[in-house]
């Protein structure tokens, strides 16, 4: 069973991101960069396979995934468009759209409104536009994540699933999410994972990739969302997109992701 000392050690979290002001400790790094080599050591056989024979998990095309339509999950999307450029509207809509169609591929149950919400807002505090970002929060996913819970109070929700929008957020940017932090949380994280880097592609059926691309299309994103990384990590150097840009050259990743733009 995780402990309240437990969250507050698990990288990411609401209560690590309190206890730490968004920072890694040199613990924090080394645990992230042990997470990060055997998670690309897992991948690497089937991104092999992939990349040499095309090969994909799925033999058919999944339903489409909209997002679902109750008051306030269109709020999120309207705060989302009021504070995004479009690329990065687009970017949100595809997180949230590829998180989905891994957990349906999967057979795993979550809770949609969850999943929207924390897709429309985990980058929402990376935005110029957006002042409600204390000086001593020292990783964007802190306020992003305190827009969600906000957002989720204000429409009622139970505790448990305020606090499950709001650790999707603060969790995406993390090298792995384990399930029993939140099944939506690991489902954000690979839904980046696809989105910005390209991994995973082979658990997608290629014509649900097209066809989302065609709704939600790309513009430039590799060069874009590349510049947000730089702009973070410059201004608060600890936080975990510094760590990434330093030592796992997640830029990098990003700019030379498998898709065209």
């Amino acid at each position: 069973m995780t402990t309240e000392r437990d969250l507050a050690r698990t990288i990411g979290t609401p209560a690590w991101c309190e206890r730490t002001g968004g920072r890694l400790s040199f613990g924090d790094k080394v645990q992230t960069l042990a997470q990060s080599t055997v998670g690309v050591a897992q991948l690497s056989v089937p991104w092999l396979r992939w990349t040499l024979t095309g090969w994909h998990r799925p033999a058919e095309p999944m339903p489409e995934p909209r997002g679902p339509t109750s008051e306030v999950c269109v709020a999120a999307h309207q705060l989302c468009r009021d504070h995004s450029p479009e690329f990065m509207v687009h970017h949100c809509v595809r997180t949230y759209s590829f998180a989905r169609l891994l957990g349906e591929h999967w057979g795993i149950a979550f809770d949609d409104e969850v999943l929207w919400i924390s897709g429309m807002l985990h980058d929402i505090a990376l935005m110029d536009s957006w002042e409600d970002r204390r000086p001593d929060e020292g990783c964007f996913t802190m306020p992003s994540g305190r827009a969600a819970r906000r957002l989720c109070e204000q429409a009622g929700w139970s505790e448990d699933r305020v606090y499950r929008a709001q650790a999707a957020v603060t969790l995406n940017p993390s090298a792995e999410v384990a399930p029993e932090l939140g099944i939506e949380a690991r489902l954000l994280n690979l839904g980046v994972m696809v989105d910005a880097a390209g991994l995973r592609l082979w658990e997608l059926h290629p014509d649900d990739v097209s066809r989302l691309l065609e709704r939600a299309p790309r513009m430039g994103m590799k060069r874009k969302i590349v510049g947000f990384i730089h702009t973070e990590a410059d201004a608060h150097p600890g936080c975990r997109f510094h760590f990434f840009r330093r030592y796992l050259r997640f830029a990098d990743m990003a700019r030379f992701a498998p898709f065209e733009s």
